[in-house]
């Protein structure tokens, strides 16, 4: 069974973008943010002077994926230091290490090739070192200790603001074993529009809506397409992530938007009004269903 997790994050200067510790009752990992312009502080910080693991961090920027290193050191402020004059692409990172100090080289090794193999499967960031090293041999004991540690880590850099290990998919919607709860009305449903050049599937999720992996889209953008949804399409069609058919697009990804009308307007080539258009199988659109759930609420 899942449990509720309670992450507890310290802010140094009591400002939320300045240096903060992040730890997860009864887990022995931590975790540092710092951004780059405050780095000369860490110095001060024992917990980043010892082995772990880190990422190099630049947000996303308006279609452009994020950016991000992920490197392991014995003595991770060390090569940091080396990464001020290399890189120059990351405004921010994390730091994460273990505070009973039981982390070796192996096993910061393990989790640096396990981190880069997870964040190149989902896809969020752009990994920029994503030949990475192989993971190590380690005893069973050890391998799963790691594997928990890495759990947690996951849950710690999402919490911090950097979704770089989750995968974006529907997580309201993710079997949790021995609870048997009836799921939201609204993301329990799956939304369908269709027309001469499109055929697509959606779903509302936790961060917006969801297009699926296979849905056919208009094969050009009209004129009237939102700019910011033009430019995720120009991207898509770029990267691959949109691969034409011969008469539309087909999705290649799950591709996740702010909103059912910037999906719609994605889907169809031009501005459309997301909550009229989508319409689950019993033909209600996704606006009569999201205002009969708001009725319940007492």
């Amino acid at each position: 069974m899942t449990h509720g997790k309670s992450v507890r994050i310290y802010l140094a200067d009591g400002i939320s973008t300045g240096i903060r510790h992040a730890e997860i009752v009864n887990w022995t990992g931590q975790a540092i943010a710092c951004p780059r312009a405050r780095f000369s502080e860490l110095q001060h910080w024992a917990e980043v002077s010892r082995p772990g693991v880190y990422f190099l961090l630049s947000r996303p920027t308006g279609s452009r994926e994020g950016l991000t290193y992920i490197g392991e050191a014995e003595n991770v402020l060390v090569r940091l230091k080396a990464h001020l004059k290399e890189k120059e692409f990351w405004n921010e990172l994390v730091v994460f290490s273990s505070k009973d100090e039981n982390l070796t080289k192996s096993h910061v090794k393990f989790l640096e090739a396990r981190l880069i193999q997870q964040a190149v499967a989902v896809r969020r960031f752009q990994v920029e070192n994503v030949d990475g090293s192989s993971a190590p041999s380690l005893p069973r004991a050890d391998l799963a200790a790691m594997e928990e540690f890495l759990e947690y880590l996951r849950l710690v850099l999402g919490t911090l603001g950097y979704p770089v290990l989750e995968p974006i998919e529907d997580t309201s919607r993710l079997a949790i074993q021995g609870l048997q709860a009836k799921p939201p009305p609204l993301s329990s449903v799956q939304f369908f529009m269709s027309g001469k050049s499109y055929n697509a599937r959606g779903r509302l999720v936790d961060e917006g809506f969801l297009l699926l992996k296979g849905s056919e889209v208009a094969a050009a953008p009209a004129a009237s397409m939102p700019g910011v949804v033009r430019e995720l399409w120009e991207t898509a069609t770029a990267t691959g992530d949109l691969a034409s058919n011969g008469t539309t697009m087909v999705v290649q990804k799950n591709m996740l938007f702010n909103s059912p009308s910037y999906a719609a307007a994605f889907v169809t080539g031009q501005s459309r009004n997301g909550r009229k258009d989508w319409k689950a199988q019993d033909g209600r659109t996704f606006g009569e269903i999201e205002d009969a759930a708001t009725m319940t609420i007492v």
